[in-house]
C-alpha cells in the first residue's frame, strides 16, 4: 500500500473549475436579484416563444426577451383563455445560447404539470429562488387545470450568449486571470491532518459535518447566480482527495463543467 512521504503538501491546490458555464469576468459585479429590462442596459440573446394549445395545435400568443441574467417578462394570455378553464402553454427558446426558467406563474399560480405528469418537479417553477429548469428548442409544456381571474403570464429567466467566457475560476483567487507557475498562490495542507476517504460517486456526504479547507466567494461573469465555493481536502495512506461545493453553478452543463487540482 502507497504511503505518503511528505510531511506537508506547500503547493496544494490550484483549481480550474466550471469553464464556460459560470466563468469569471473582472468587469461584471451582480447581485443575486431579478433584473427589470432596463433599456440601457438589456441586450436580448434570444426569445421565449409561448404558444396556446387550441383545437390540438399550438397557437403562438407572443414572445419575451431575455439575456444572460434571471429577468422577469410578462404576457397578456386574457383573449386566449377563457375562465375556470384548463390550459397547455408550450415554451419554446429562440436564438441565443443555454436557456433557463426560473419561474413560471399565470395568474398567481403555478403549474399544475410541468412536461405531463411524470415530468419535471413543478416546485422549479414555483418561486424566483435560482432553482431552475433548461428550455431549449424543443421547449417545455405547462399544464394549468382551471384558471381564472387576470390570466397574465410572468416567466423569470435567462439565455445566455452563443458563445461565453471560458475564463475560469482559480483558487486560491489571488490566481484569477493570471498564468499558474512557481510564483502563484497555493493552499498548504498537512498530510493525515484530515484522515477519512471519500467515495467517488458525486454525492460528497462524507464532509456534511466537516470544516471546509477553503471558502471563496465568486461571481460569474455568465449571469450565474454569486455565492461560495467550498473546498474539503482529506487523505488515507493511499490517496489524497479534494472535494468542491460550487454553489454558483446552478445548471448542468455535463462536460463543459470540470475541475483540476496541482500540487
Amino acid at each position: 500500500m502507497k504511503r505518503w512521504t511528505a510531511w506537508m503538501l506547500i503547493v496544494l491546490l490550484f483549481i480550474s473549475l466550471v469553464p464556460m458555464r459560470a466563468a469569471a469576468e473582472n468587469t461584471v459585479n451582480i447581485q443575486n436579484e431579478i433584473y427589470s429590462k432596463d433599456p440601457k442596459n438589456f441586450t436580448p440573446n434570444g426569445v421565449l416563444e409561448i404558444s396556446i394549445e387550441k383545437d390540438g395545435e399550438w397557437k403562438k400568443a407572443g414572445e419575451l426577451e431575455y439575456d444572460r441574467f434571471l429577468r422577469s417578462g410578462n404576457l397578456d394570455l386574457n383573449p386566449w383563455i377563457s375562465d375556470n378553464s384548463s390550459v397547455k402553454i408550450r415554451i419554446v427558446k429562440n436564438g441565443g445560447g443555454a436557456a433557463h426558467i426560473d419561474s413560471l406563474i399565470l395568474g398567481g399560480s403555478s403549474p399544475d404539470f410541468v412536461n405531463g405528469e411524470d415530468g419535471l418537479p413543478v416546485d422549479k417553477l414555483s418561486a424566483d429562488d435560482f432553482d431552475v429548469i433548461p428550455v431549449d428548442t424543443d421547449g417545455i409544456v405547462v399544464s394549468f387545470n382551471s384558471v381564472s381571474g387576470n390570466k397574465i403570464l410572468n416567466v423569470t429567466a435567462r439565455i445566455e450568449e452563443t458563445v461565453i467566457s471560458k475564463i475560469p475560476f482559480r483558487f486560491p483567487s489571488a490566481n484569477n486571470y493570471k498564468d499558474i507557475n512557481v510564483n502563484s498562490f497555493f493552499y498548504s495542507y498537512k498530510i493525515n491532518s484530515e484522515r477519512y476517504s471519500l467515495t467517488i460517486d458525486g454525492i460528497p456526504d462524507e464532509v456534511k459535518n466537516k470544516k471546509p479547507f477553503f471558502m471563496e466567494y465568486c461571481v460569474p461573469g455568465s449571469g450565474h447566480p454569486q455565492g461560495y465555493t467550498y473546498g474539503w481536502v482529506s487523505n488515507d495512506d493511499s490517496y489524497l482527495y479534494i472535494s468542491l461545493d460550487f454553489t454558483p453553478d446552478n445548471t448542468f452543463d455535463g462536460n463543459l463543467d470540470y475541475a483540476k487540482g496541482l500540487y
